[in-house]
């Protein structure tokens, strides 16, 4: 499934806070490192700006092991056009990006070239906070990876790329299905009868509980060893948030989709206000019909680093 790893970089140490994840992904799954620099032509003092850039990602190049291919591309154009058009020519492309520590998924997707190609790109695209604390150099590990579901077919389009990073890793898998009732059978239902309404829940969790718990043992039977489940109420994201946080070393991965006229998680609320507050890794699959928006998405002039969303 992933062939390469494309790294978009600003030459800022911020944006390179990401490369202990490029490096612990490209070593257990064993392809190689696009390093990217891009150029805006009305930005560039001269010819010599280009060989700057590819000067810059040499020296970060070599903090690669030498078991690793490294790859240094200087490209003239807009950012997020670039990147996108560069990673479309592979579906097996993964495009690393690091993105501002700043809270509330409407500010992860507010300024410029982030924001473009979480919407525009075809490729899965794993966004990891820029911190100061973090350094290049640094060792990091994925020792968890949860997943959100809903149940739905949508949704568990996620799954065939935490299968392929689990079993490269050997990280723990956690399913998180989330569930809740019908808002008009649970209305009606508590008006007329409240111990029909506590069946109804009862019977809403256990489909959840049968459904993750299928999934769990399809996750096993392809070769992750470590398979767990957790349900939670579609409107509480506490509990996914305290699991996240009592470990470390973890990623979240959800699967996006364009559902009507929106661009929309799949799973809804609860991804946001878990992602508020998540400071791990994201991993967010998208379908291919984002293409649509990048000439959109181009025309709107909006400040922002190459690092933030």
């Amino acid at each position: 499934m992933y062939r390469k790893i494309l790294v978009p970089l600003n030459g800022s140490k911020l944006g390179e806070s990401v490369l202990p994840y490029v490096r612990c992904l490209a070593e257990a799954l064993k392809v190689p490192v696009h390093l990217l620099s891009v150029k805006e032509q009305e930005k560039m003092d001269g010819p010599s700006e280009s060989l700057r850039g590819l000067d810059y990602l040499n020296n970060v190049a070599s903090s690669f092991l030498g078991s690793l291919t490294v790859r240094c591309l200087v490209e003239i154009g807009k950012p997020e056009e670039v990147i996108v058009n560069i990673a479309a020519q592979d579906s097996g492309t993964l495009i690393i990006m690091a993105t501002r520590n700043r809270s509330g998924i409407q500010r992860w997707l507010s300024e410029s070239v982030a924001h473009t190609v979480l919407y525009a790109a075809r490729n899965p695209l794993l966004l990891v906070r820029a911190t100061r604390e973090r350094r290049p150099s640094d060792s990091v590990e994925l020792k968890t990876i949860m997943a959100l579901l809903d149940g739905s077919p949508i949704a568990e389009k996620v799954l065939p790329q935490v299968l392929e990073i689990g079993k490269a890793l050997k990280s723990e898998v956690v399913l998180v299905r989330t569930y809740s009732l019908p808002r008009g059978s649970h209305a009606f239902a508590k008006r007329l009868y409240v111990p029909y309404t506590d069946q109804l829940a009862e019977n809403a969790k256990e489909e959840a509980r049968n459904y993750i718990r299928g999934k769990v043992r399809e996750l096993q039977a392809e070769g992750i060893d470590k398979a767990s489940c957790v349900l939670v109420e579609r409107d509480s994201g506490a509990e996914i948030i305290d699991l996240s946080r009592k470990t470390s070393g973890n990623m979240l991965a959800v699967y996006m989709h364009r559902s009507s006229t929106m661009v929309r998680l799949a799973v809804g609320s609860i991804t946001e206000r878990v992602v508020r507050h998540w400071a791990d890794p994201v991993l967010i699959v998208r379908s291919a019909a984002f293409a649509w928006c990048l000439p959109l998405l181009s025309l709107c002039d909006v400040g922002g680093t190459w690092f933030s969303l």
